[in-house]
């Protein structure tokens, strides 16, 4: 069944489930403040949060952090699905190319 799907369906899915599995990292990259993988997690995560802040305004940090971030993961599986789909349209595109 794997093999029938589109390649930009596959991507999605492929994105979604990475991103969902990297988001616990998230939160250890905030221990370290001013490292490297805490900017890396913020621009990737990012989009995803934004939105989430959007609609429900608090503090992310603040004193409800655990059930804001359970409320930002949809909006991180959409993020992975929509960035997957992309990379996954563009490989289609060119493996497929006439």
């Amino acid at each position: 069944m794997w093999k029938r799907l589109p390649t930009w369906l596959k991507g999605g899915i492929i994105g979604s489930i990475t991103l969902v599995l990297l988001y616990p990292f998230f939160f250890i990259s905030n221990i370290f403040p001013d490292s490297l993988f805490l900017n890396i997690c913020q621009a990737i995560y990012f989009p995803g949060l934004l939105v989430a802040y959007l609609i429900y305004p608090t503090n992310p940090f603040g004193p409800t952090p655990i059930l804001w971030h359970f409320f930002a993961i949809p909006f991180v599986i959409l993020q992975g699905f929509i960035i997957g789909a992309l990379i996954g349209w563009i490989v289609g595109k060119i493996k497929f190319r006439k």
